[in-house]
């Protein structure tokens, strides 16, 4: 199988889920690293728990993309044991709880989460620490003008605000904004005013102005807002087609982490799970024009990527006695939070993860 994809560059996009996209993502890239396709890995866009699992797997492999062995051997087993043994939603509040200017709880969520990721995963990098290689995009929202807010090659910035230099902007607090859940955390804050701020005018040109945001302060949100799935790096959804400004990308992996939706009465009104269910429901809607677009562009283009995702029901026919549906049940089961899971959750996530790569790449 291997061969199908060792001439390509592997752009791959990994969605939100909390950490049961991080366990899902690892089962994806572990088929990869199994077929000694790590280096083929050009690109990574990532949103909310891609990004997390981003950055942890870079972390840990002392901020560069581990190669094929060391993946297996060694960073999949430490991502397993920060899993099951650590929350960063329980730390979260725990840390959050000692605060003592209480007026200041909902705009220091974020923040604590970023600081959680520093003190409990031990990411102390800035975005200048990061590889050039892969290309690593932070997908977050925009509060501000609803646009996808990027971090990306030591800049971050959106197509209306403009791009700045972020050099030495924190790994943590840029993987906190794109998991920034508006419900759950809030944004992270960004003051405009301690950056330059650059456009391309006209787009494509090369030319570049300098531009004074709008906005005094950016409050940047879970890139799931906009695109939960990080498609737009390498997808251009109104054309149909991978970008023309994407390069070294020629086989896109979508991998969506997102779980079946369920059926469930709303609570009641003004309450914080009807508000939490009803943006579900957007996201939703965003993420099946998505994927519908993707996949009629797969139907004339078939080897220029797959999609590949949990809610999947092609997983239940390839149940066997080392991949059972009851591993596939509790892993789509398993709510979005930042909470820790058991053994047996991240186990067969991986498994999920690992058997739809395998399922789609076979029918290459």
């Amino acid at each position: 199988m291997g061969n199908v994809l060792n001439n390509r560059k592997i752009g791959l996009a990994l969605s939100g889920g909390g950490v049961r996209a991080i366990a899902y993502h690892a089962g994806v890239v572990k088929y990869l690293a199994e077929h000694n396709l790590m280096k083929k890995i050009t690109n990574i866009s990532s949103v909310s728990g891609g990004s997390l699992f981003t950055g942890l797997v870079l972390n840990l492999s002392q901020n560069r993309l581990p190669s094929d062995e060391q993946y297996l051997t060694d960073i999949l087993p430490k991502l397993r044991e920060h899993m099951i043994f650590t929350s960063l939603q329980q730390s979260g509040m725990s840390a959050l709880m000692k605060f003592s200017n209480w007026k200041h709880v909902l705009n220091r969520r974020s923040l604590v989460i970023s600081q959680t990721i520093e003190s409990l995963w031990g990411i102390k990098s800035v975005l200048a620490d990061l590889p050039r290689n892969p290309v690593w995009t932070i997908n977050c929202t925009n509060g501000e003008n609803g646009q996808r807010f990027r971090f990306k090659n030591e800049t971050m910035g959106d197509n209306k605000t403009g791009y700045t230099s972020a050099r030495l902007f924190k790994t943590a607090d840029a993987m906190a904004a794109s998991a920034a859940f508006p419900v759950g955390i809030g944004p992270v804050e960004i003051d405009t005013a301690n950056y330059k701020w650059e456009l391309e005018t006209p787009y494509g040109s090369g030319h570049k102005e300098r531009v004074r945001p709008e906005f005094e302060k950016l409050h940047i949100y879970d890139g799931g807002l906009y695109d939960n799935l990080g498609t737009e790096t390498f997808y251009e959804v109104s054309e149909q087609g991978v970008k023309l400004n994407t390069k070294d990308v020629d086989f896109i992996i979508i991998s969506d982490a997102g779980s079946p939706m369920t059926e469930t009465p709303l609570s009641d009104p003004f309450s914080l799970s009807r508000v939490n269910k009803l943006i579900n429901i957007l996201m939703e809607q965003s993420r099946r024009l998505r994927v519908n677009s993707f996949t009629n562009f797969m139907k004339y283009n078939g080897n220029g990527g797959i999609y590949i995702s949990l809610a999947d029901n092609s997983l239940l026919s390839i149940t066997n006695d080392d991949f059972t549906m009851s591993e596939v049940t509790a892993a789509r089961s398993l709510p979005t939070s930042l909470d820790q899971m058991t053994g047996f959750e991240f186990d067969s996530l991986v498994k999920c993860g690992y058997h739809s790569v395998r399922l789609h790449i076979d029918q290459i």
